[in-house]
């Protein structure tokens, strides 16, 4: 009971710190050009936008699925999606390491150690990373944003590393230690070693071939959302343009490890957006309303899937 008071805690802790940025910003700007901005808004756009939220999330669970399948976890595909959703209720945490409640639910419900299921959640991870990066690549052959091209070299540096290290007993012995030096990663890699060869098994051909186009597909509908929520508020700063800004700030907030990349990862929007000649006050209400939906509308359908899909205490034999 402790540790869900204290995971609770810790979201309503982001969330309130969240709602204090949004509002001292608001108040430092001028109010009546914003609520002059709200008044233009399309709101014949925002039911699609709430679909193709909705929609990334099967996305995510649809991939889980066939990771925990190449690692021989006996699942349904309405489990696997279940279990997906409940663990959006933890994208408010710092590098995202909350998605390690599904290696909870599996050892609490099916009794699958932690080293077993761990490689899905990490291969989830670098699938990602490895999306975002061939989208920032590809998109930066169109628009020259700096920021964007800085991060598409860091990440394909990372990805290279990482999966050297998964073949590689040197390489991965280094990164694991440095990783252990992390206290964010700490807990989650007691069993990381063991986890290694499961890890290599959601990377071979079979797997990869379904869930790299699967990611980059996902990551392309969130960047859709990105430019609908720009055509709401009457901007047309181009689909390729959108999915550079917002996967770059993204980048940068994960990186920071401020749990759901609060502050940085909106400044880091604003910023790019503000450099592009749009109003500050504008930008900043754009912003908040991309973060919502990419952010906190995934964390409200994530305790609502735990609520429902969850009658136990997910935390009470943790």
């Amino acid at each position: 009971m402790n540790k869900k008071k204290s995971v609770i805690d810790k979201i309503l802790i982001v969330t309130l710190v969240s709602v204090a940025f949004y509002s001292i910003v608001i108040f430092l700007l001028d109010l009546q050009q914003i609520l002059s901005i709200t008044k233009k808004i399309e709101y014949s756009i925002l039911p699609i936008i709430v679909i193709l939220s909705l929609s990334t999330m099967m996305f995510a669970g649809l991939r889980y699925h066939i990771l925990l399948k190449g690692l021989g976890i006996d699942s349904t595909l309405f489990r696997s999606i279940s279990i997906s959703l409940m663990s959006q209720s933890m994208l408010a945490t710092p590098g995202r390491v909350g998605n390690f409640i599904k290696c909870i639910i599996l050892r609490r419900e099916n009794n699958i150690p932690f080293s077993i299921s761990l490689p899905s959640v990490i291969a989830e991870q670098m699938l990602e990373v490895l999306s975002i990066a061939t989208i920032l690549i590809i998109f930066s052959i169109w628009e020259d944003v700096i920021e964007a091209k800085i991060m598409a070299i860091m990440l394909t540096g990372i990805i290279g590393i990482s999966l050297f290290g998964l073949y590689n007993d040197t390489v991965f012995l280094k990164l694991y230690n440095t990783l252990q030096k992390i206290k964010y990663f700490r807990n989650f890699l007691e069993k990381g070693k063991e986890s290694r060869i499961g890890l290599r098994k959601t990377f071979t051909f079979q797997i990869l071939i379904k869930t790299i186009p699967l990611s980059i597909t996902s990551k392309l509908v969130q960047v859709l959302i990105i430019f609908l929520i720009f055509k709401m508020f009457n901007m047309d700063l181009g689909f390729v343009f959108a999915g550079l800004i917002y996967n770059t700030a993204l980048i940068i907030g994960i990186l920071s490890f401020i749990p759901g990349g609060i502050i940085v990862t909106d400044g880091s929007m604003i910023s790019l957006i503000i450099k592009n000649g749009i109003n500050i006050s504008v930008a900043t209400v754009v912003v908040i309303a991309t973060r919502f939906f990419t952010l906190w509308f995934s964390v409200v359908i994530g305790f609502i899937s735990l609520k429902l899909l969850n009658s136990k205490n997910l935390f009470q034999h943790e």
